[in-house]
This record gives structure tokens, sequence and C-alpha cells, in this order.
């Protein structure tokens, strides 16, 4: 009740805030690429443009928004491509995450975890602990956790539900190539997460890739490096 109060206090104030007839031109380098003159969603103003490939322009990197009207905007800008996982470097926006593999050995101490790293050997029947360390700068709302994982393992635990880990829950859900962790609400923090896997299969694999993102607002996100 009290945000709906806020909200239509703020509606108040004589300005068109929800107009979405707003003169809003976006320029990328010398590019014109939205102008007062096109074409929007209705009720809402949306819009949408995409470059492939070529199209995409050094000076891209130069954004500059203008609006004709004193009124509330937003707005995102998203680089996409492909790579090799070997050649994923970590990067985030307001959440950082880091991925590291563990083989589990029992010693005389009890179980102990070794960490995983190019020379290590690893044969069929080891169980191998996954583990991601997220870092929030933030409260963030609705956010979806997913690690691919590899050919060579399976998870050992197959059943998805809720879960409580670290101060956190989520829904932890059990698919045939990642393990996705969903979010109601993460306040700001870190936090250590970590499932298990079995090696089942010979040969040479890249290790997989963990990936953070809000659903509702997809600029705040991040990725491990690859492996």
């Amino acid at each position: 009740i009290a945000t709906v109060h806020a909200v239509y206090a703020l509606l108040l104030q004589g300005e068109e805030m929800l107009d979405t007839n707003n003169d809003i031109e976006i320029r990328m380098g010398n590019t014109t690429v939205v102008s007062a003159d096109d074409v929007k969603e209705p009720g809402t103003g949306y819009i949408k443009k995409v470059w492939h490939g070529k199209e995409v322009k050094p000076d891209f990197g130069n954004i500059e928004v203008s609006s004709a009207k004193d009124d509330f905007s937003w707005g995102a800008m998203h680089w996409q491509y492909y790579a090799p996982y070997s050649e994923i470097t970590s990067a985030g926006n307001g959440i950082t995450i880091s991925r590291k593999l563990f083989k589990k050995e029992i010693s005389d101490q009890g179980p102990e975890l070794v960490e995983i790293n190019e020379d290590a050997a690893v044969k069929n029947g080891d169980k191998i602990v996954v583990r991601m360390e997220v870092t929030t700068d933030r409260d963030y709302s609705f956010v979806h956790l997913k690690d691919s994982r590899t050919a060579a393992f399976e998870p050992v635990e197959m059943n998805s539900g809720y879960r409580y880990n670290d101060g956190a829950g989520y829904y932890f859900s059990v698919r045939d190539a990642s393990v996705n962790y969903f979010f109601d609400y993460l306040p700001k923090g870190s936090y250590v997460f970590e499932y298990e896997l079995f090696r089942v299969r010979k040969g040479s694999y890249t290790g997989g890739l963990s990936t953070i993102q809000c659903v509702y607002a997809p600029e705040f996100n991040a990725h491990s490096s690859g492996e």
C-alpha cells in the first residue's frame, strides 16, 4: 500500500510521467539510431533496435541520449558475441561471480576438496564439487543463476525443489545441461553456492560457465571466466 501511495503522489505533480509520446533521440557515434519519428509500442513507448556482425561500428560505444521533455526514460544496450569458453574472461555489472571445480577425496582426516586445474587427473566415478561465489552490490529481486556443466559430468542430486543456503532462499532446478537457481530476492552481500557432480565419461572437455542475471533488469548481470 505504501508503494502505491508513493507512486500516486509522484503522478500528482502535474507532469505526464507516463506519457509515451516523448521525443527521445539516441545517437551512437555519428549515427541517429532512434528519433521522434520511429514507431514505438503503444502504451509503453518501447522500441528495440538490433545490429548484427559488421553492422556494429567502433563509434557505437559513444552513446548520447536527449529528450524534448523533462521526464523519465529507461533503456539499456547489450553487446553479445560468441567465443570459445577458454577465451571468456569474467565480467559483471553490479554483480560478480567466480566458479571453481574441486575433486572430493577421502583422507585420514575425512573428506577433502582438491582444486582441479589443467593438470589434474579426474577419472570416472570421481565426485566433483562446483563452487560459485557471488557478490551483489545492492538488493536484487528475481535473479537467475545458471551453471552450465560439461558433458562428462552428471549431477549427484537430481531432484529440483526449494532450498535455503548461506542466507538466501531459492528454487533449485536440474536441467539436461545446466543447474539453475531462481531467487525471488537476493540481498546485498556475498554468497557461496555448491553442488556435486559425478564424472561419468572419459575425454577432454571444457569446464562450463556460470552466469547470473536479473530477470527484469538484465543490465545487472555477471558471468565467470571460461575453463
